[in-house]
């Protein structure tokens, strides 16, 4: 297994301060395949225009799972995609079991999947991709990770990817079978939430090549805010404090 970065990570410490609408969209996800096959797909099959609607099959709220679906000329298998909102952790996933070239020529794909409504404050966020290349040597994929503190939901087209890049990593297969994984953080970060993360996967995949257990995974933790009656005691001490300090 190799573990190679090949775009710059970037903005390891973001203080992204602003609050943004309290409403949540729904899980999305768009794609275009080949410069013009255009699909969409939301969870609880909310309406998307992007192109053709794909359904999800999963009646789960927070969970978009598209089983398996022929999108010109890609057989994607086993295409599952999720959110969760806190107290711990907030976490975006998006992951497929096989995403095969079903055609003896060159196929790309520009994807996006996007959720908003994730609770603050935050301290850290960390990221992570990893993936098997089967048969597609020359074969390349760009996996990319934002964060919004302004909470905007993207995946309206296939690239629309709001907020800060927080890190992104390309990797070219190699030989008959590659792996290949990246870890970035935990780094800094702080949103006052709510606030939106978004994950990009592009990618050029050779005739006849595969794709296998793709995965991209974003993560923040949920801070610990004082409770009012810790937040009383500690005004009550720096009260106390200066006080005796006057005298």
């Amino acid at each position: 297994m190799r573990n190679r970065v090949t775009a710059s990570v970037m903005t390891l410490g973001l203080i992204l301060m602003l609050a943004p609408r309290a409403d949540a969209a729904p899980l999305t996800i768009a794609g275009n395949v080949n410069s013009g096959t255009l699909f969409c797909a939301t969870d609880q099959n909310a309406p998307c225009l992007y192109g053709t609607q794909v359904n999800d099959l999963n009646p789960t709220v927070g969970i978009l799972d598209l089983g398996t679906a022929m999108i010109g000329g890609l057989l994607i298998e086993g295409s599952l995609h999720s959110e969760a909102n806190g107290p711990a952790l907030n976490v975006i996933n998006s992951s497929s079991l096989t995403i095969q070239n079903t055609t003896a020529g060159q196929i790309t794909l520009e994807s996006t999947i996007s959720a908003d409504g994730f609770p603050g404050p935050t301290s850290f966020i960390a990221n992570s991709g990893s993936g098997t290349w089967q048969t597609a040597e020359g074969s390349f994929a760009t996996y990319s990770f934002y964060a919004d503190a302004l909470n905007a939901i993207g995946a309206q087209t296939a690239t629309d990817r709001p907020g800060t890049l927080i890190s992104t990593f390309t990797d070219t297969g190699v030989g008959i079978v590659d792996s290949f994984a990246v870890n970035y953080g935990p780094a800094p970060f702080g949103a006052a939430g709510p606030f939106s993360m978004t994950l990009g996967f592009d990618m050029l995949l050779e005739g006849s090549g595969r794709l296998i257990s793709r995965g991209q995974t974003q993560v923040t933790d949920v801070a610990a805010v004082p409770e009012p009656v810790s937040l009383s005691l500690l005004g009550l001490g720096l009260a106390g404090l200066a006080y005796r300090r006057r005298r």
